[in-house]
């Protein structure tokens, strides 16, 4: 499971950044992107991770 939300987050990134080259997005801006995307994704994976936890304590 991590591994795969690893993986997506890396493809997520690598295909924002090539599309970001293409129209000429300012520096600030990607990395203001990155960060805020790169905090919701570490909170779902929060999220999950102690749904999943739980789910087998039970």
């Amino acid at each position: 499971m991590k591994t795969i939300l690893i993986l997506a987050v890396f493809l997520f990134y690598l295909f924002m950044v090539i599309g970001f080259e293409t129209y000429g997005v300012a520096i600030w801006l990607r990395v203001a992107i990155a960060i805020i995307t790169g905090l919701l994704i570490w909170l779902i994976a929060k999220k999950v991770g102690s749904g999943s936890s739980a789910k087998r304590s039970d």
